[in-house]
């Protein structure tokens, strides 16, 4: 018995404070509810119209901010977005070479394709013609005619 008392004064312990903690919350005033601040909702639209070679023409009306690469957009009507990846140089040679290549891969597609695109900056290779590219060892996609 005197092993149990220990627990036995615990378990009596607790009980009396779950009691004492359940006709505190009894006793305490009701305080009128707070009211929340009335917000004005504006609802902004960014509406995505077309896709111009590798840019994205969208359309924005109402209050927005738009953050992409160091340029911020804040102005309504029409922006062009940039897809997939930072401008630089090395997108301006997209329009010079009408072949891309992977060198990962080792095929090559059109420079206006998704495909050409996509390829991570390290791995382009530009080719004139296809048989420059079929001359490096590059294999055509099924993209090329």
């Amino acid at each position: 018995m005197k092993a149990y008392l220990p627990l036995i004064i615990n378990i009596l312990l607790l009980l009396m404070g779950f009691f004492i903690g359940q006709t505190s919350n009894k006793n305490t005033e009701t305080h009128e509810s707070i009211k929340p601040l009335q917000t004005i909702r504006e609802i902004s639209v960014i509406q995505l119209q077309e896709r111009i070679s590798d840019q994205l023409k969208i359309n924005i009306s109402g209050p927005v901010r738009l953050v992409l690469n160091d340029q911020t957009i804040q102005k309504e009507g029409d922006h062009l977005i940039p897809l997939g990846q930072i401008p630089g140089g090395e997108d301006l040679k997209f329009e010079a070479f009408p072949y891309t290549g992977n060198a990962k891969t080792m095929k090559f597609y059109p420079s206006t394709s998704q495909f050409a695109r996509g390829t991570k900056y390290q791995y382009r290779r530009f080719f004139p013609s296809k048989k420059a590219a079929l001359e490096a060892g590059f294999i055509a996609s099924k993209l090329v005619k």
